[in-house]
């Protein structure tokens, strides 16, 4: 598992989707080579000044089921694209 970054030694790439940690708080932003971080959720910029770490997100969870598997493999979608 990754290890929290600090700022002050690296940055994510622009555009790849990171948890930050920001005044006692996680939340989950995109790096934006203009306003810094983008908060995913509410899709306002966060205070670059007070996020001191970061690290990439972790993986979802595998599906479990069936038919979860069969909707994260393409689900209907791709089984009609290969029938056709």
């Amino acid at each position: 598992m990754s290890e929290w970054i600090s700022v002050k030694d690296q940055l994510p790439d622009d555009g790849e989707k990171v948890l930050v940690f920001i005044l006692d708080t996680i939340a989950c932003a995109e790096k934006d080579k203009v306003f810094g971080f983008i908060d995913v959720l509410t899709g306002e910029a966060l205070r670059s000044d007070l996020i001191t770490h970061w690290r990439p997100q972790v993986e979802p969870p595998k599906p479990k089921n069936l038919i979860d598997s069969f909707i994260a493999d393409g689900g209907f979608d791709k089984a009609i694209n290969e029938v056709k």
